[in-house]
């Protein structure tokens, strides 16, 4: 397929209502699927061609056909364009014919492969690259092997096999045949026009009687100056099977030494590399238990060792951010609620200038960690009209989120201004609280994760803001002169923004994309009133909230080295029922004091919301 999906390539089944064959094709939108055809028949019988290799543009597609000359029959790489056809790019000798294309440059001007060589005494597969101007040009050999181990269709004693080639097609790396006389191993090659081919040597050459060393590269850099792939290492004791990484100024090392011993490799063994960035900083393949039984993707670059489970669990633990911040605004709001609600300071139809203070705390453990959530507020409030009252001050938060994945913690801190409008008649009847809020969001954040055997962190400073508002409307309904109840009603709306932010330190640290989640919620309930002295009241409330939106805000961003990441949001509880106890009372002249607990069921298998919070107010 092409870069961009505009252009794929393939083998169909084709007839002439006589023979049947399959041939390669190619497909676009306007032109549908064109068959590319063959290079040539077979003298006895026969037809074929499939496609194997496209440029980026599609305009290139490299394969196989049958080919004859009217008496041998054989199977050839072909290079087809739309002005050209289909073009056979020959084979390296006469005899046992055979050419077989594996590897494009991304414009398709040049190709590797493989084809039959022969020195009239031994048949073997040898590397080529083809271009336009200069044809099929075969690689060569590292050495020829003298104890014969290689059992190949065409000799046993030489080969060579290209596997990679750079974007521009000039370096192409491989395998080939190698012996110093006593020992013969296959070892990765690099091969350029103006050094020939290079070999790239292997991490331990001699082990065990009867052991075979060899090296073969898997990855390559996309300007072709770095290799990676996997090598024999003798540790002294057996042979082991060990990613390596080369370049022309380090030569070939192990992926373990290349990442450096700042890296905690305890009980691990990194197998093969079989992923490369485009620059060759970053590698990706298996590692393994030192015992060899399990198998696990891994991620390395210097001075850093991931595995995907373990990036996936990491940036999991930053799920729960936007939702706190979130429900930090909720708090806020009920605060403010409650100060309406349930500080008189004083007659309300009174001019009076209150002072007033509140100080909660709070815990909720769920599948997203641990949250502790101190909250302050202070202010003013006054009476602006019979049965109205306007207050407004300072809120201070903190959420604290640990117990997440390999110990991550995250510190909120939200502070801002809040404002309210109360409305309640003497003697029973409408009662309403209207409070709004606006905090700016500081988050610490710490996010932890496996580096090799050790953990290691990577920090941010992240920012952001919380609008929301929430108004509550009741009847209060006198039942005698001790007590009354209120069937009320509540909606509320949080906008939270946390902005883009990126991490630093650690061996893989990330850049966030910039989170939005706006939180709507309402309650339907009813809440009992009781006068139990003449300064003292006990109130209690019971409620049905729903949530609107089912899941929290997702996160994306990408990973140094890595590329980019996208998680969806957690699902949120949506329905759950409240309910809150609180008492009130004056402990001096002028003074209202209020203390309640506020607890919501939660999801199964979390643990139940509890809040408590205290407030005082003043009359001036």
């Amino acid at each position: 397929m092409s870069a961009d999906g505009s252009v794929i390539a393939g083998q169909s089944t084709n007839s002439n209502g006589v023979d049947d064959w399959a041939e390669a094709f190619r497909w676009t939108l306007g032109g549908g699927m064109q068959g590319l055809g063959v290079l040539s028949g077979r003298t006895h019988g026969g037809r074929n061609s499939t496609a194997y290799l496209m440029s980026a543009d599609g305009s290139v597609i490299v394969g196989l056909s049958s080919n004859s000359n009217g008496v041998d029959d054989w199977e050839e790489a072909f290079h087809w364009t739309s002005g050209g056809g289909m073009q056979g790019l020959g084979v390296l000798a006469d005899g046992i014919r055979f050419s077989y294309p594996f590897v494009m440059s991304t414009d398709g001007s040049v190709i590797g492969g493989y084809s039959v060589n022969s020195n009239g005494v031994n048949d073997w597969l040898e590397a080529f690259r083809w271009t336009s101007g200069a044809g099929m040009q075969g690689l060569g050999l590292l050495g020829v092997w003298v104890l014969g181990q290689f059992d190949g269709s065409y000799g046993g004693d030489r080969l060579s096999f290209p596997y990679l080639m750079s974007a521009d097609g000039s370096v192409i790396g491989g395998y080939s045949s190698n012996s110093n006389g006593v020992n013969d191993w296959l070892e990765a090659f690099r091969w350029t026009s103006g050094g020939g081919m290079q070999g790239l040597g292997v991490l331990g050459m001699l082990g065990p009687s009867g052991s075979i060393a060899f090296s073969i590269p898997d990855v390559m850099s996309a300007d072709g100056s770095v290799i990676a792939g996997q090598s024999s290492n003798f540790d002294g004791v057996d042979v082991r099977h060990e990613a390596f990484r080369w370049t022309s100024g380090g030569g070939m090392k192990s992926v373990a030494d290349w990442i450096g011993s700042s890296v905690d490799l305890t009980g691990i063994r990194l197998f093969d590399a079989s992923y490369m960035s485009a620059d060759g900083t970053v590698i990706a393949g298996r590692m393994t238990d030192d015992g060899g039984g399990t198998y696990t993707p891994y991620w390395a670059r210097v001075g850093g060792l991931l595995e995907p489970e373990v990036l996936a669990a990491s940036l999991g633990a930053m799920l729960p951010v936007a939702p706190a911040a979130s429900a930090m605004g909720a708090g806020a709001l009920d605060t403010l609620g409650e100060i309406a609600a349930h500080h008189r300071c004083g007659n309300r139809e009174s001019e009076a200038l209150c002072f007033f203070a509140a100080g909660s705390n709070g815990n909720h453990a769920d599948s997203m960690g641990n949250q502790d959530v101190p909250a302050g507020t202070f202010g003013l409030s006054a009476s602006i009209a019979p049965g109205w009252r306007l207050g407004a001050g300072a809120l201070i938060n903190r959420t604290t989120i640990d117990e997440l994945a390999f110990s991550s913690q995250h510190d909120i801190d939200g502070d801002g201004i809040g404002a309210y409008v109360s409305f309640e008649e003497p003697q029973g009847g409408l009662s309403v609280e209207v409070s709004v809020i606006a905090l700016l969001l500081d988050a610490d954040i710490d996010r932890a994760y496996l580096n090799g055997a050790a953990i290691e962190v990577s920090e941010s400073q992240g920012s952001g803001s919380n609008l929301g508002a929430k108004a509550r409307a009741g009847w209060a309904m006198p039942v005698d002169e001790q007590l009354s109840l209120m069937p009320f009603a509540s909606a509320s709306i949080v906008a939270t923004i946390l902005d883009r932010f990126g991490e630093t330190g650690g061996a893989f640290p990330a850049s966030f994309d910039e989170q939005r989640q706006t939180s709507v919620q309402t309650q339907l309930g009813s809440e009992v009133t009781a006068k139990l002295l003449d300064d003292v009241s006990f109130w209690a409330s019971a409620a049905w909230a729903h949530r609107f939106e089912d899941r929290a805000a997702g996160i994306s961003g990408e990973v140094a080295g890595i590329g980019p990441f996208a998680i969806e949001g957690a699902a949120l509880q949506t329905n759950w029922a409240e309910g809150q106890w609180g008492l009130e009372f004056s402990p001096f002249e002028g003074a209202h004091l209020s203390a309640s607990v506020t607890g919501r069921t939660a999801s199964p298998g979390d643990m139940p919301v509890v809040e408590g919070r205290i407030a005082l107010s003043v009359k001036r």
